[in-house]
C-alpha cells in the first residue's frame, strides 16, 4: 500500500503547485508592493511639506501685493486730478519736468 501512495503523493504535490503557483505570486507581489509603498510615503510627506511651503509664499506675496495695491488706489483716489481727462496728466508731468529742471539750476552745485 506504501507503493501505491507514492506516485498519489507524487501526482498531488504538482498539482498543488500548478494551483497555488499563481496565488503565492500574487500573494508576493502584493506583500512587495505593501513595503514598497511604506517608502513611497516617505517621499510623498516630503512632497507635500515642500508645496505647503511654496502655498504658504505664495500667499503671503498676494497679500503683500494686495497691500501695494490697496495703497496704491488710495495715492490715487488722494490726488486732485480728474481721470476724465488724460491729457491733464501728461501736461502735469511735463510741468513737473520743467519744475524740476528749474529747481536744478536754482540749486547751488557744491
Amino acid at each position: 500500500m506504501p507503493e501505491e501512495l507514492i506516485p498519489i503523493a507524487f501526482i498531488v504535490s504538482i498539482a498543488a503547485v500548478m494551483i497555488l503557483r499563481p496565488l503565492t505570486k500574487r500573494l508576493g507581489l502584493l506583500i512587495e508592493s505593501l513595503y514598497s509603498n511604506d517608502s513611497r510615503e516617505g517621499s510623498r510627506d516630503q512632497e507635500i511639506l515642500r508645496l505647503t511651503g511654496l502655498v504658504e509664499r505664495m500667499a503671503d506675496r498676494l497679500e503683500r501685493l494686495e497691500d501695494r495695491v490697496d495703497f496704491a488706489e488710495r495715492v490715487l483716489d488722494a490726488r486732485p486730478w480728474s481721470a476724465a481727462d488724460p491729457r491733464e496728466l501728461g501736461r502735469g508731468r511735463a510741468r513737473d519736468r520743467e519744475d524740476g529742471r528749474a529747481r536744478d539750476r536754482a540749486a547751488p552745485r557744491s
